[in-house]
């Protein structure tokens, strides 16, 4: 199992943040809600760390399963984010 590249989120206010740990909450996602730390869960793992002051968040998908794509992940990164206000959602450049 591989990775993905990371996912830059911007626009990511205290309320946005709350928002995605409750999706989270709601997908059993085994994390404590903090401004950066890991998880596992199934046979995928990743990484955040959220700067609040500019409204950053930074996802790295460390394992994913073979059946989803990089392209995937990052495509429902994007789409909660949004879904809970934030702005973009761009790839870090690497």
């Amino acid at each position: 199992m591989t990775g993905c590249p990371p996912t830059r989120i911007e626009g990511v206010s205290r309320e946005v943040w709350s928002c995605l740990w409750r999706r989270a909450r709601e997908m059993s996602l085994p994390a404590q809600e903090a401004s950066s730390g890991s998880l596992r869960h199934g046979e995928g793992a990743a990484e955040w760390s959220w700067d609040e002051a500019a409204g950053v968040l930074t996802v790295t998908v460390t394992r994913r399963p073979p059946d989803l794509d990089c392209a995937w992940v990052e495509r429902r990164l994007r789409e909660t984010a949004r879904g809970c206000g934030a702005g973009t959602a761009a790839q870090v450049p690497a």
